[in-house]
């Protein structure tokens, strides 16, 4: 499993490099490091925001137009793939 992003402390806290600097979220990371336990190795990559453009405009117009759930490409606004557009 290749878990990649933007998040530097999300990601590290997925690496068990660190815990979360927000205690809220501790339960989530818990919840989340369960489920990638089904896999027989992870690898986390750290990618900046602006080497990840694409993820992150997508990202931003899911949660801006309330989507939840498997998205079709068909359906993703093409200013939001080329970044034309800021959310």
């Amino acid at each position: 499993m290749l878990l990649s992003g933007d998040c530097k402390d999300l990601l590290d806290c997925l690496s068990s490099w660190g815990s979360p600097s927000d205690p809220s979220i501790h339960s989530i990371i818990d919840d989340i490091l369960v489920d990638l336990s089904a896999f027989d190795s992870r690898d986390v990559l750290f990618i900046p925001r602006d080497e990840n453009y694409l993820a992150h405009n997508i990202a931003r117009w899911a949660a801006f137009c309330n989507i939840d759930g498997p998205i079709a490409i068909s359906s993703i606004p093409s200013s939001v793939l080329t970044g034309d557009e800021e959310m």
